[in-house]
């Protein structure tokens, strides 16, 4: 989704692989719920990869079942 909404800048914002990392489902989407999810919302508040936002929230959604925004 980076390469598809980034602008050249902020394609130094994607995250490492540390994020994905996991020894079960659990476990990784605990890491999106608790770590990648607070990451990406500061990343929109501050009004970077907007064009991205939708995305981001179906994805999340669709993958932990959870809403970026309550």
């Amino acid at each position: 989704m980076f390469e598809k909404h980034a602008s050249d800048s902020e394609l130094n914002l994607q995250p490492g692989g540390s994020y994905f990392i996991a020894d079960n489902r659990e476990e990784l989407n605990a890491k999106i719920e608790y770590e990648l999810m607070p990451l990406m919302k500061e990343y929109f508040d501050e009004g970077l990869l907007s064009s991205a936002r939708t995305d981001f929230s179906d994805l999340f959604y669709q993958e932990i079942h959870k809403p970026l925004y309550k």
